[in-house]
């Protein structure tokens, strides 16, 4: 963790990048992608803002958006049900 201002900021970076190519091996690519999450009280909730940057290329870029949408989608789930999601095990 580089940053945290409880309750509403975390900044922290991600090392590698693991994911799996067209052929489903799993390539790991070295990463610095610096990940800033807000937390922002509004009218019947929270806004929560992602950003990223420093991404090596437009590849780990890509395959960032796919990671992000999964990591929401467990938040949610979390936060809203206390269902626990493990992708591991979710149907593709």
């Amino acid at each position: 963790m580089l940053e945290a201002e409880r309750p509403t900021r975390f900044v922290w970076t991600w090392e590698k990048s693991i994911s799996p190519d067209e052929n489903g091996v799993e390539q790991v690519l070295e990463s610095d992608i610096v990940n800033t999450y807000q937390f922002e009280p509004v009218d019947g909730g929270t806004r929560f803002t992602i950003e990223e940057r420093n991404h090596a290329s437009q590849e780990i870029r890509d395959m960032s958006v796919g990671g992000i949408d999964q990591m929401i989608a467990t938040l949610r789930a979390w936060l809203e049900d206390g269902v626990a999601v493990d992708w591991r095990q979710a149907p593709q």
